[in-house]
């Protein structure tokens, strides 16, 4: 229970915490350091300085107030042979801090041992914790520091309209709203976002229509805005109170739902980008030009048509997986390249070849099942004939009353019969040839 309070009480006021205890351990390498050096004056120089400042002590009422052992660790400047053994544990301390500060230029690749330092002091002893602003959701230019790169502990102004994440090494530690953050030793800022409607521009958008002729679309305009909160399904509306109401669970996709190329992580902006030009070049592949360019049936309106599919179920989910939701978009205007004199032929060939090749389509299709139609009826004539023929030589020879002891004239019937089919497919032939 005690350690459950404790924590509540860190993650409610880390700063003070983190404070304290880098204190703490700026008075334990403090005891050390004059414990080693009371160490070494009573081993070499056999002075007890505990003893000698109690003698001290009566002789003055200020040392009166002071505790015996802080007298003592004053006797350390009174002479250069007392001092002198402070500078062992002293020289230790600075050359560990060196070290450090190296050790953490070398892992973080810092440009300057000075940042180190910066990060390593104040983290060790809680002294001039360094500080970064954020506005227009990005830090500063001119206040970028070792806390981007490194990490807390240090103090973070969040400006108004923008939001910040904050991670730890395996998963994100805080969400921010406008404030002064303390980060917490270790803690990174993983995501900036502005709250504001950003706006997004596109110059051109290329795409190739279902007849094969190659449209731009021109100086796309288009608003958008992190994710904002929803209660009982509805969207909530902006107070002077809450005038940023977005979602959190939107911010966090915003800063985990993307992409990693070989050029590095792909930015929030890059991708909505992406989403809308990628919908985009999906409209123009779906249509004909005649029907982008002189829509001929009445209450077609392309633009509109588009700017439906943008708002649409599919785009709307695919953005929201981004964390954000468009606002309003501008589709420009519709542009067909100029092309030279060989090249507007080649697109008049173009699409001659793509409505002729419905109509040879047609005439194909109907063909293909006009001959089907034809070779399944002559299959059929075929077997008729030749179950007629079968069923003729059977009663040819039940006529016949054929006997045992005359095999010759079985012999003769089947000759016969045998000429009169092999006859009928010879004329069954001659007429298929005729027909081709």
């Amino acid at each position: 229970m005690i350690y459950i309070r404790r924590t509540a009480w860190y993650r409610w006021n880390p700063a003070l915490f983190e404070t304290l205890f880098a204190w703490l351990r700026l008075m334990i390498v403090v005891y050390f350091t004059f414990s080693i050096g009371l160490l070494g004056v009573n081993t070499f120089e056999n002075v007890d300085l505990i003893a000698k400042a109690a003698t001290i002590q009566p002789d003055s009422p200020l040392l009166m107030r002071l505790p015996t052992w802080l007298v003592a660790w004053g006797l350390f400047f009174s002479s250069w042979s007392y001092f002198r053994y402070l500078l062992a544990p002293l020289n230790t301390l600075i050359l560990v801090i060196i070290a450090g500060a190296f050790y953490i230029r070398d892992i973080y690749a810092l440009p300057r041992i000075s940042m180190a330092f910066r990060y390593l002091l104040p983290s060790l002893f809680g002294f001039f914790y360094p500080a970064i602003e954020i506005d227009g959701g990005k830090v500063r230019e001119d206040e970028k520091s070792v806390l981007e790169r490194v990490g807390g502990p240090g103090y973070v102004m969040i400006q108004p309209g923008n939001a910040v994440i904050f991670r730890e090494l395996r998963r994100p530690s805080n969400i921010a709203l406008p404030r002064r953050y303390f980060m917490r030793p270790f803690e990174q800022i993983g995501a900036i976002a502005s709250l504001d409607e950003q706006e997004g521009y596109e110059k051109e958008v290329i795409g190739v229509t279902h007849d094969g002729i190659q449209v731009t679309i021109r100086d796309i305009h288009y608003r958008y805005k992190l994710q904002s909160e929803r209660k009982s399904g509805s969207e909530v509306r902006r107070s002077t109170s809450d005038p940023y109401p977005f979602s959190q669970a939107a911010m966090l996709k915003m800063a985990y739902n993307r992409v990693v190329t070989e050029d590095g992580e792909e930015t929030w902006h890059s991708a909505v980008q992406k989403t809308v030009k990628r919908t985009m070049a999906a409209f123009i592949g779906k249509s004909n030009l005649d029907h982008i360019t002189a829509p001929r049936l009445p209450g077609e309106n392309p633009r509109r048509e588009l700017q439906t599919q943008l708002f649409a179920a599919g785009v709307r989910d695919a953005l929201t997986e981004l964390g954000a939701e468009l606002l309003w978009i501008d589709t420009g205007h519709f542009d067909i390249l100029e092309f030279d004199d060989l090249a507007n032929e080649n697109v008049d060939q173009q699409r001659f070849a793509f409505w002729a090749s419905r109509w040879i389509g047609n005439d194909k299709r109907v063909r293909a099942m006009g001959d089907a139609q034809r070779m399944a009826l002559q299959e059929r004539g075929r077997s008729e004939a030749q179950a007629e023929l079968l069923r003729n030589i059977t009663a040819s020879l039940r006529e016949a009353n054929l006997q045992p002891d005359h095999p010759e004239n079985v012999r003769k019937i089947l000759l016969v019969r045998t000429a009169q089919i092999l006859e009928g497919m010879r004329d069954i032939k001659t007429w298929k040839r005729e027909t081709k």
